[in-house]
């Protein structure tokens, strides 16, 4: 017995002598093998190193993260760790081979600034491959098999201290992670077997007045998903107050999403830095888009705009998706229109819609040939709505089916007829509207049937918009064809031709489809040869004015 209790007091003093001997030379040591790589573009430093029992790890406490480069003319990152733990160290390495070799490595609680300098863009880097770059080079000190970050957040702000972004919890992990075989698909720029992240409550301040919000990203490459939830993107004023600010027509537009979900994530995706999404689905969830204009302001200058076919093969990120779902959405236009205040709004909400093939990669464009589109939704919350769209990948031309089936009352969608038109329907049923049109990039070619009855207008006095003519109204509604139905005499469905506005887009163009054909169906015949010897009348007195100036014009000269 006291042989034993010699042996075992020997064994604790040994013990204890190598413990400190080991706390010592990791005291003198540590650090300097931390920061050994003269190529390092960070310094880390810690206030205090404690060994695990059975000599496991090491937990460094109060971590800071330096940049080395001074220059303030590219993207700085500062960081600070509450504590880290190096588990299942690999001390014949450490000692013998001056090598970092762990099993795992753990940051609790760390805190990231990110300082944007604006003196030299020419030198500045992108935001996320600042973030890869300090990963790697804290990763690329030793051989870590994993690494997780619990508790983490980032700061964004400009050289000023402004304030541009902030992150509020970060939650990351790696493993099978290979320090020698680069890749810049994830924040950690190495290849890995597993890799997970949880973002929380980001908010970035776009401009002065418009802000975006993600409510929480979670990713995950053994679920091969991605879902964002609660975003929005918005401005910090009344919609009316930043297009008075502007000065100029343009579209105000703000969005909610409930959630975007991409699933079965292919390997060669890159969902960090210079994006490349392909997947098999991704499905909208909940999306609130709304877009404002006020025409009462000059539009600035024209630029040809894309249609369907241009609009996805201008988006700035390799994109291939089978199928796109959209689910219990909202989409909604309001426009004042010029010398009136008040907005007229149409909007289409129980929005459910599938398009397929979506891709902006030349190969893919050429196997599919086109990307297609179904849609069921209802229009100002009365009437179910449903449409067909073919998109060639060729060029911009598209095919369009239009149905509406339900029984409308007319006088439902007085609201944007009175801002926008400055009439409404006293009465009035409209049973289907089926558009065909078949577009190309200047010209349509459309057919109209359009089946309604008992119409009848009011039309506002146009220097008082709150009071109807009744002279108006009643040459209106001596104008109009009263009803269009299925199976009389006097049934007309329309095939036209629509000329494009090539400085709007392909919603006006269905929108001048719709109008064209309105104006076709809705004259009676007495109407129309009034209107054909007003139009005529209107041209001669044009041809004379002309003939007037150029003859003004000759006598100057």
């Amino acid at each position: 017995m006291k042989r034993f209790l010699i042996f075992l007091v020997i064994l604790i003093v040994i013990l204890a002598g190598l413990s400190l001997g080991t706390k010592f030379w990791l005291e003198k040591n540590l650090e300097g093998m931390i920061n050994a790589n003269p190529n390092r573009e960070y310094q880390i430093s810690y206030r205090s190193a404690r060994l695990h029992h059975f000599l496991k790890g090491i937990t460094v406490q109060n971590v800071r993260i330096v940049p080395l480069d001074t220059m303030l003319s590219k993207t700085r990152i500062l960081g600070s760790v509450q504590k880290a733990d190096l588990n299942m160290l690999n001390w014949r390495a450490l000692l013998f081979d001056r090598r970092i070799q762990i099993e795992e490595m753990i940051f609790f609680r760390p805190e990231f600034e990110i300082t944007l300098y604006q003196q030299d863009t020419t030198r500045s880097e992108k935001t996320s491959r600042s973030i890869q770059k300090l990963f790697g080079d804290i990763l690329s000190r030793g051989e870590i098999r994993r690494f997780n970050l619990r508790g983490g957040s980032i700061l964004i702000k400009r050289d000023g201290g402004e304030v541009v972004g902030k992150i509020g919890e970060i939650q990351l992990s790696a493993n099978q992670i290979e320090t020698d075989s680069l890749q810049w698909k994830f924040p950690i720029p190495f290849k890995v077997g597993n890799f997970s992240a949880m973002t929380r409550n980001l908010k970035f301040h776009l401009n002065e007045d418009r802000e975006m919000e993600f409510g929480s990203i979670f990713y995950s490459t053994q679920s091969q998903s991605m879902t964002i939830r609660d975003f929005s993107l918005h401005y910090n004023k009344p919609w009316q107050e930043i297009s008075k600010k502007l000065g100029k027509q343009v579209d105000i537009i703000e969005m909610d999403l409930d959630e975007l979900q991409i699933n079965k994530i292919d390997a060669k995706s890159s969902l960090y830095g210079d994006l490349d999404i392909r997947s098999k689905s991704l499905t909208i969830r909940g999306l609130d888009l709304r877009d404002w204009r006020d025409k009462n302001f000059e539009r600035p200058p024209d630029k040809e705009k894309p249609m369907f076919f241009g609009m996805v093969d201008s988006i700035p990120i390799g994109l291939k998706v089978d199928t796109i779902r959209i689910q219990d959405s909202k989409i909604s236009y309001s426009e004042i229109p010029k010398g009136k205040m008040v907005p007229g709004t149409i909007f289409f909400d129980k929005f459910y819609g599938s398009i397929y093939n979506v891709t902006t990669l030349e190969t893919y464009q050429n196997i599919y040939k086109q990307y297609e589109a179904d849609i069921e939704t209802r229009l100002n919350n009365f009437s179910k709505a449903t449409a067909r769209l073919t998109v060639p990948y060729s060029g911009e031309s598209f095919f369009l089916e239009v149905l509406m089936d339900d029984t409308l009352e007319i006088k439902k969608l007085n609201e944007p007829l009175v801002a926008v038109a400055g009439i409404d329907a006293k009465s009035g049923k409209l049973n289907r509207l089926h558009l065909l049109m078949d577009a190309g990039k200047s010209l349509g070619h459309c057919r109209l049937e359009m089946d309604y009855s008992d119409l009848a207008l009011e039309v506002f006095n146009q220097e008082n918009h709150t009071k109807k003519s009744g002279m108006l109204s009643a040459f209106a509604n001596t104008a109009i064809r009263n009803s269009n139905l299925a199976g009389s005499r006097n049934y007309y469905v329309p095939e036209f031709e629509v000329q494009r506005n090539i400085y709007r887009g392909p919603l006006n163009f269905i929108w001048l489809a719709v109008k064209e054909g309105l104006a076709v169906i809705l004259p009676s015949e007495t109407t129309k040869g009034v209107m054909k010897t007003v139009e005529n009348w209107k041209k001669s007195r044009e041809n004379k004015k002309k003939l007037k100036e150029q003859h003004k014009s000759k006598k100057k000269n």
